[in-house]
């Protein structure tokens, strides 16, 4: 199931990570002797995103010719670009073939009410494109919840990342009334996922391959870079405790140099199991993050650094605590790949 013949076995390992009874390290590499990879160059962004056959392709090809070593396993990402929740609220989105982007459609708070339309056009198609994709898995591939975004990055698409940011300081009792509204889309819209992934597949996973046996998700706060601690604690924690209420696990994905200001009170959440480290483009490489990372584990929570470098992945193993420690890495090559496994399982011992 999943890529891997010995599913149950690590199940049972990521069951322990989120009691942080243990650490899971996953790497994957392109098979010996594959093929390159698929050619889609040629199609739409938007069709290459959203179109079922262009995804499918895509993964049947990952399938077929990835090695899954570790703890990693066979995953599809529903991705329609981070945050589309602001497609479903109205926004028109905008695809090409590196990112996605929202036009914004809200100049004033007054009269504004942010409730899910269930024949919305984008939301019509990632429950067609999330279906699609569970049906053909066939317990081959695990399928992801798409990526909803966070509340107040949601907002700045809706509203425009400038206007929203003066409204902390000239509206904050208007913001905070529609940040609840679109949390409660939020939730609406996670439940009808939830409910259709796990008619076809046991358990949940996210946009990067982390598994949970319940409902599980990643928020963020992209906008938090640009906000006081007092503002993050005052307008981002309640919607995110409301998040974190309705899910089974957490972990929340923090990005950037200046987010890091906002790290004591995340570890001040008990609902919050771990935090996901981004350190952001340019910013020196995850091995030199050790401080903050076993600060993070100090405060009671797990760690995931995704993306690791094959050369950072014995400093960060000996360096922080195994239980409750995530490592994802992608190898050059399949060889690679099996010495990493091979030699993570002595760094990771204790």
């Amino acid at each position: 199931m999943f890529g891997r013949e010995d599913w149950d076995e690590v199940a049972r390992r990521y069951e322990a990570w989120w009691a942080r009874e243990g650490p899971l390290f996953l790497v994957t590499a392109r098979k010996k002797d594959a093929p390159p990879v698929l050619d889609l160059s040629h199609v739409d962004p938007t069709e290459k995103r959203v179109n079922p056959e262009h995804v499918i392709a895509r993964t049947e090809d990952a399938l077929e010719h990835t090695y899954y070593g570790g703890d990693a396993f066979a995953h599809i990402f529903v991705n329609l670009g981070p945050g589309i929740l602001a497609g479903y609220l109205g926004c028109q989105v905008h695809m090409d073939e590196r990112t996605v982007w929202f036009e914004k459609c809200i100049h004033s708070w007054e009269g504004q009410r942010f409730e899910l339309n269930p024949g919305n056009a984008w939301w019509q198609k990632t429950l067609l494109l999330t279906e699609a994709l569970c049906e053909a898995s066939r317990g081959r591939f695990h399928v992801s919840v798409t990526d909803l975004g966070g509340s107040y990055d949601i907002l700045a698409s809706l509203r425009g990342t400038q206007e929203i940011l003066f409204d902390f300081a000239d509206a904050p009792d208007a913001l905070a009334r529609a940040a609840a509204e679109v949390t409660d889309a939020w939730l609406e819209c996670h439940e009808a996922l939830y409910a259709l992934t796990t008619k076809h597949q046991p358990g949940s996973s996210v946009w990067f391959p982390i598994w949970s046996p319940g409902r599980m998700y990643v928020p963020q706060s992209d906008i938090s870079a640009m906000l006081s601690p007092e503002d993050f604690r005052r307008h981002d924690v309640p919607q995110l405790r409301r998040i974190c209420d309705a899910m089974d696990h957490i972990v929340y994905h923090l990005d950037g140099p200046d987010a890091i200001k906002h790290v004591d009170a995340l570890l001040e959440i008990p609902e919050l199991d771990a935090i996901q480290w981004v350190p952001g483009a340019g910013a020196k490489p995850m091995r030199e993050w050790v401080p903050l990372l076993a600060r993070i584990q100090d405060g009671g929570k797990g760690v995931c650094c995704c993306g690791v470098k094959p050369e950072d992945v014995e400093p960060l193993a000996r360096a922080l605590r195994p239980e409750g420690l995530y490592i994802s890495c992608r190898a050059r090559d399949e060889s690679e790949a099996r010495a990493l496994e091979k030699q993570a399982t002595t760094w990771l011992a204790r």
